[in-house]
């Protein structure tokens, strides 16, 4: 069985000339959220098509220029020493995207997705500097039955509760989704695998 996760955020006015990368990434940083090893990101120059480098890179210098293109800005972090972390993608607009596919924590020895340790982690520092209006879970579970592949997905219940306001706000999502970062809007979907092995949104 293989299992995709992902946390996605919505902020209001968030997005200054700067970008909203270059507001929160420092914010996430000095919490103790750290470049991968590898330095894996998403290149000047790429159109949403996810593909995704390694190299040396500054993160202030990457931010600003991708944001100045009008681009997505996509970097991989891991919280501190655990080794835990994912692909964090920030969008050209309010909202930012988290695949939680470097060494996912699980609660105990199950295979159900800790997002409180997550959501401790990236929601509760960027209040300080962007204000939150949505934020939601989600987590699809893929697995064989009697030798065929069965697909099953389940929406994990948003853990804060977007008014209808932001609701109507979310047309960038659904749009990124068809735009093929490897999420559908329904159903099991087919998901983009990144040139490290770890995929946009998780499979493993």
């Amino acid at each position: 069985m293989s299992i995709s996760a992902s946390i996605d955020m919505d902020f209001v006015d968030a997005a200054p000339a700067q970008g909203l990368a270059w507001v929160a990434l420092p914010v996430l940083i000095d919490a103790g959220w750290r470049l991968e090893p590898a330095q894996l990101y998403l290149p000047l120059g790429d159109k949403e098509d996810f593909d995704w480098r390694t190299g040396e890179m500054t993160v202030e210098s990457l931010a600003k220029q991708k944001a100045a293109a009008g681009e997505w800005v996509g970097v991989s972090l891991v919280w501190e020493e655990s080794g835990i972390g994912g692909n964090f993608v920030f969008e050209a607009g309010n909202t930012m995207f988290v695949s939680l596919c470097i060494h996912r924590r699980s609660i105990g020895s199950t295979n159900l997705v800790d997002f409180n340790w997550y959501a401790m982690r990236i929601l509760t520092p960027l209040p300080h500097v962007l204000k939150v209006s949505s934020y939601r879970c989600d987590v699809v579970y893929r697995f064989s039955t009697s030798g065929a592949r069965h697909d099953a997905i389940h929406r994990g219940r948003s853990v804060g509760r977007a008014t209808p306001k932001a609701v109507a706000q979310r047309g960038p999502r659904k749009r990124a989704r068809r735009r093929g970062t490897g999420r559908s809007e329904r159903g099991p979907q087919a998901h983009t695998r990144c040139s490290c092995g770890h995929g946009i949104w998780g499979v493993e």
